[in-house]
């Protein structure tokens, strides 16, 4: 049986799609996407039986008209599934793309552009749906190894830095405390005024707290 449906990010079914996924990032999260107030966030899930495709997006409206578009959150985001890439047959594919088109259509959403996930390659699910384009790299370190071994790995100019902060006896904590979360926020809002950050990149310190004790994963 295929079913499609729309998740707001306020309904508990968000998390619990979640909870069934393969795979999934802290970008997906239910608690993540409240933060959002740039536009709705929504999760678009189209199944067969018991195997979904669910997509987090950003409904947004285009000022001064009566259509939308969609986006991802901030962040590596794209869609997600019960299944693994491989296991994820064309009937589903085509079943996701076809209900989320006609809800694009009916809803008079004329774009939609979305950040996917270096890690888990999503993109594969997104074949012959729109166009995807490599825009740059990022940086990606395997906490696994052991730290010795990171730091090798360092650059020269890493090392340097880090030894003279340990000369000169800087240490690194985490902040735990009201007191210690809110020094981190002044520090932050004063770096973001210095380097003349766009609007996007200020938060008010209930961002900050929610972000940090939310219930979804943990910081």
């Amino acid at each position: 049986m295929k079913n499609f449906k729309v998740i707001k990010s306020d309904q508990k079914e968000w998390s619990e799609i979640l909870s069934r996924s393969s795979f999934f990032d802290f970008y997906h999260t239910q608690s993540y996407n409240i933060l959002e107030n740039d536009g709705e966030s929504l999760l678009f899930v189209a199944s067969i039986e018991n195997n979904f495709i669910a997509y987090p997006l950003i409904l947004r409206e285009i000022p001064n008209t009566n259509y939308f578009d969609c986006t991802s959150v901030y962040g590596y985001c794209g869609p997600i599934s019960n299944l693994q890439h491989r296991e994820i047959n064309e009937a589903l594919k085509l079943h996701f793309k076809e209900s989320i088109m006609e809800y694009f259509q009916q809803n008079n959403i004329v774009s939609c552009f979305s950040r996917l996930h270096p890690v888990f390659e999503n993109e594969n699910i997104l074949d012959d749906f729109g166009k995807t384009i490599s825009l740059n790299k990022t940086i990606a370190i395997d906490l696994t190894i052991p730290l010795e071994e990171q730091r090798r790995k360092y650059r020269k100019s890493n090392k340097y830095e880090i030894n003279k902060l340990k000369k000169e006896n800087y240490v690194v904590e985490i902040a735990k405390t009201t007191q210690e979360i809110d020094a981190f926020v002044d520090i932050y809002t004063e770096t973001m005024e210095r380097v003349n950050a766009t609007e996007n990149y200020f938060f008010d310190r209930d961002y900050f707290h929610y972000f940090l004790k939310n219930p979804c994963f943990d910081s």
